[in-house]
C-alpha cells in the first residue's frame, strides 16, 4: 500500500525534521510513503485530491489540516489517518490518537480502518463540527491574529473583539421550526470542539446522526459561567439551550452571519445554510 503524508508547514514546527522522525518511526510499517508539504491555505485539500496512487492519506497538523484532507478525499476510495500536531487537535483527541509524535505513529501499526460519518455544511465537509453565529465570528477574527502570538492571547483577543450580539434566525429540523435571536447554532459529529470543550459528551462519530446545539439569546456573562461545565464534560442545562439528534437542519439568518467548519471560517458570511450527515462515508484508521 502507498501512503501520502501531508504536513501542514504553517502549524508544524520544523516540518522537515518532523518528516524525518515520522519516517524513522514508520520504517517497519509495510507501506511505501511519500511526504508533501503545504505551501498555502487549501493546499492540503489539493494534495489529497491529487494523490491518485495512494490508498492511505495521513494528515499531519491540526483540525484545519484534517478538514482540508477530508474535503480532498471525500468521494474517493481512500483511508485517512491523523497525526495531531496542530494548534487545535479536537478530532485526534476525540478518536484517541496521542498528540505525542512517536506514540501517534505507533498507533498506526495497531489501527484498523473503520467507517465513520462526515458532516456536510452547504458545499463543504466537516469531520468534527460546523456552526454559525458566535463560533463563526470568533474563528473569523482568530484568522486575523498572527499565529506568532501565543494561543491564549489570540483567543482572549478574539473573544473580546468579536460581535457577540445574537442573530435573528429560522432553524428547521425534525419537523420543528425555531425562530428568534440565537447566539449560535452548532452541529457536532465528535464530542471535542473549540479549545477542548465537550458540549455533547456522548456524541458518536458512527451513529448516522449529528448532534444539534442551539444557544439562544443568553447573556454572555451567564453563558461564560456555564462554559465551565463544558470543559468538565457536562451538558449545559438552560431553558434557552436546546439539544437534538438530527440528520439535517436548515438555517436562515436575517443578516449575513459568519460560519465555520472544524475551526475553519467561510470566506464570506452566510444567510442560507443546509447541514446534513453523510453516514459511514469515510474510512479512518484509529
Amino acid at each position: 500500500m502507498r501512503a501520502k503524508i501531508i504536513l501542514n508547514s504553517e502549524v508544524v514546527h520544523n516540518p522537515e525534521k518532523v518528516s524525518d522522525r515520522i519516517e524513522r518511526y514508520l520504517k517497519n510499517l509495510d507501506v511505501d510513503f511519500e511526504f508533501a508539504f503545504t505551501e498555502y491555505r487549501g493546499h492540503a485539500r489539493d494534495i489529497a485530491r491529487e494523490s491518485d496512487d495512494c490508498k492511505l492519506v495521513v494528515a499531519v497538523g491540526g483540525d484545519g489540516t484534517v478538514n482540508e484532507v477530508v474535503n480532498g478525499i471525500m468521494g474517493f476510495d481512500k483511508i485517512l489517518y491523523v497525526i495531531p500536531l496542530g494548534n487545535e487537535n479536537n478530532f485526534g483527541k476525540s478518536i484517541g490518537i496521542p498528540k505525542n509524535l512517536e506514540k501517534a505513529c505507533e498507533r498506526l501499526y495497531n489501527s484498523e480502518p473503520k467507517l465513520v460519518d462526515v458532516g456536510k455544511f452547504n458545499d463543504r465537509y466537516f469531520i468534527s463540527s460546523g456552526g454559525i453565529g458566535l463560533d463563526g465570528e470568533i474563528i473569523k477574527n482568530l484568522d486575523r491574529v498572527p499565529r506568532k502570538f501565543p494561543r491564549p492571547f489570540r483567543y482572549f483577543y478574539t473573544a473580546v473583539s468579536s460581535d457577540k450580539k445574537p442573530k435573528e434566525m429560522e432553524i428547521e429540523f425534525n419537523g420543528r421550526k425555531l425562530e428568534g435571536e440565537k447566539l449560535m447554532v452548532m452541529t457536532l459529529n465528535t464530542f471535542y470542539v473549540g479549545n477542548g470543550m465537550k458540549f455533547v459528551p456522548d456524541a458518536k462519530i458512527d451513529d448516522g446522526m449529528l448532534d444539534l446545539l442551539v444557544i439562544g439569546d443568553i447573556p454572555l456573562a451567564e453563558f461564560g459561567i456555564n462554559l465551565l461545565k463544558v470543559y468538565q464534560g457536562k451538558r449545559i442545562v438552560h431553558p434557552k439551550i436546546e439539544y437534538e439528534k438530527i440528520k439535517e437542519v436548515y438555517i436562515h439568518t436575517k443578516v449575513p452571519t459568519y460560519a465555520q467548519v472544524d475551526g475553519e471560517s467561510f470566506e464570506n458570511p452566510l444567510q442560507e445554510v443546509h447541514i446534513s450527515i453523510c453516514p459511514k462515508a469515510l474510512r479512518i484508521m484509529y
